[in-house]
């Protein structure tokens, strides 16, 4: 009788063990990093992506209201040879749907890869007071915004 009982618990410790051990970190209820990005994400951050020769870094200043405007800098290597692209200045919106960033009504004064009726998807990763890191919905990239200091 005292077997089937430690066999028992043992059973039930064993199977609490492997679930526990299966639960990922920091595992977030839905929605939670959205309103967490909602409320941590008024201000001016930064984002810098290089690639194919390309070095591009985003200013972007969220507002409380849905709101956003910015600039893109543009920098490209040729053959050993920097070119700095004039600043494109830009406007959009954004909005949280659970824990995905839309950034929609994309505004800029000269013509660039985005239009008026693009949505761009954002799923959040992990939010904090200085740092969002997300994946694109379509690529799959990652992208990491970094408050600027003088926000603090």
């Amino acid at each position: 009788m005292i077997s089937r009982v430690l066999r028992w618990l043992a059973l039930v410790a064993l199977s609490t063990l492997l679930a526990a051990c299966s639960l990922p970190t920091g595992t977030k209820s839905p929605g939670e990093l959205g309103r967490l990005f909602t409320s941590t994400v008024p201000g001016t951050w930064s984002c810098q992506v290089k690639r194919d020769g390309i070095d591009s870094r985003m200013i972007k200043q969220f507002n409380p209201d849905g709101s956003a405007r910015g600039v893109l800098l543009i920098k490209k290597k040729t053959n050993g040879v920097s070119f700095v692209l004039p600043e494109i200045p830009f406007t959009s919106r954004w909005r949280v749907v659970g824990d995905v960033v839309e950034t929609y009504d994309i505004k800029t004064r000269a013509s660039g890869p985005y239009k008026a009726s693009d949505v761009i998807r954002d799923t959040l990763l992990s939010v904090s007071t200085d740092r969002i890191v997300s994946r694109s919905v379509d690529t799959g990239r990652i992208e990491i915004l970094t408050r600027l200091k003088s926000e603090r």
